[in-house]
């Protein structure tokens, strides 16, 4: 910021400073609620498949346990309709 010449006005640096004291918390349990919302999406029967790295079996778990051991944040992808037959 410094170098743009933009600065913070003193209530948005506290807030700022005050958010980032929690975030770890926060992103710990953003990603526990991600993998319950992962694991009931894909135990759905109208849910046709579910994409979350945190999700054993998704084709980047293994990356994920490897470079995400605190979690895989809270991002799923989801698609509607019927589940292929197999």
């Amino acid at each position: 910021m410094r170098d743009f010449g933009a600065i913070q006005s003193p209530q948005n640096a506290y807030l700022i400073n005050l958010g980032l004291e929690s975030l770890h918390l926060r992103m710990a349990q953003h990603s526990k609620n991600g993998l319950a919302l992962a694991q009931h999406l894909a135990a759905h029967p109208k849910i046709a498949w579910v994409r979350y790295p945190g999700l054993p079996g998704d084709d980047q778990y293994e990356l994920a346990q490897k470079y995400l051991p605190n979690g895989a944040s809270g991002v799923v992808s989801v698609r509607r309709g019927r589940r292929a037959r197999r």
